[in-house]
């Protein structure tokens, strides 16, 4: 199912600029609205979205970034980032006219004007029909908008748009969700056929060591009378078996022997691990490094989420002149998620 570009450029300003819009009302006498905690969220909300939109930084999994499933990924993410943009365009659009000394009526008609000249060539440019935005949608939509005598109940008829864009920015996020578990799986199905020679080669090792110190164990319970421990080492151990004569109770040259060839194939055991260990910390950091990307943006996803129905639920308050007190600090939340690492599939 493709997504409108247009929507993914309006929605997520919804994306992460519902964190600004949720601290933004504060009636003062005169009903007027104290916008200045939504511009100041409005411009951290600008710097969280240059942070966010950095190119992804891939290390051990960079020969994976051209794969048609990552591909795929990159081509939904970058509707995200599309909405996030529109979002905060739209949202900084708000405060610079809710706070322009132009009358009620030029404010009513600077909304419409950018709803015409900014939102509606990109609906035009990008339009898909399967979400039931038409250029004569948003035509109708600006007109119910103009006939309005207040800005902020001009914004309470740009509601309806809001609400389709938050629905929209969910089923984007959906895709980008379906479109990373398909991504993950292909990579971590080519990094274990990779690596799976050198991972048999190390099971196959670390089972020879635990055998090995097996018949160790044996001996030393052989030295101390249990006459059991012969028959376990001369079953399970054949190069042991060579070194203990049948027919007679072993010496103990014989015993001293055994000892130091199992101490000899246990130091040579080890002395592989350690030189293919390597190879397998490349295998494990490959796969760290997968769970990571996935991890982040699992995060990313859900904290876009909570952003975008505060969002729509901020925005419905703020042309209704309600105060809204901060639910959650979303974009101190943002800040810190981009802070904890730059790696991510976004």
């Amino acid at each position: 199912m493709r997504v409108s570009p247009w929507l993914a450029g309006l929605v997520p300003a919804a994306l992460i600029a519902a964190g600004l819009l949720s601290g933004c009302a504060t009636f003062r006498g005169s009903k007027r609205i104290d916008v200045g905690p939504f511009s100041e969220n409005t411009s951290g909300m600008v710097g969280a979205l240059q942070r966010f939109n950095r190119p992804a930084v891939w290390t051990h999994l960079k020969k994976y970034q051209t794969l048609p499933s990552v591909k795929q990924v990159q081509q939904s993410v970058a509707r995200a980032r599309m909405l996030t943009r529109g979002v905060a365009l739209y949202s900084s659009q708000i405060v610079a006219v809710y706070q322009s000394p132009l009358s009620e009526e030029k404010k009513i008609s600077e909304l419409a004007r950018y709803m015409t000249e900014t939102i509606r060539p990109n609906l035009i440019a990008n339009w898909s029909g399967d979400y039931g935005v038409t250029p004569g949608y948003l035509d109708t939509l600006v007109q119910d908008i103009q006939t309005h005598k207040t800005l902020l109940t001009a914004l309470g008829a740009a509601q309806r748009l809001v609400d389709l864009t938050a629905s929209t920015g969910d089923r984007l996020l959906d895709q980008v969700d379906d479109d990373v578990q398909v991504a993950a799986a292909d990579i971590n199905a080519r990094v274990e056929a990779e690596f799976a020679p050198l991972k048999a080669r190390i099971e196959e090792l670390d089972e020879m060591h635990v055998a090995s110190v097996r018949s160790y164990t044996l001996l030393q319970r052989l030295r101390g009378g249990d006459p059991a421990a012969l028959d376990s080492l001369r079953t399970s151990d054949p190069g042991v078996k060579d070194l203990i004569p049948s027919g007679r109770a072993p010496a103990p040259r014989d015993l001293d022997a055994a000892e130091r060839y199992v101490i000899d194939r246990t130091t040579t055991i080890k002395s592989l691990r350690d030189q293919i260990e390597p190879a397998f910390t490349i295998y494990r950091e490959n796969q760290a490094e997968l769970e990571e990307l996935r991890n982040q943006t699992d995060e990313r996803a859900r904290l876009a989420r909570m952003t975008l129905v505060m969002w729509q639920r901020s925005h419905r308050n703020l042309a209704a002149g309600i105060s809204v007190a901060p639910m959650i600090d979303v974009t101190g939340m943002l800040r810190s998620t981009l802070s904890a690492g730059a790696k991510t599939v976004f």
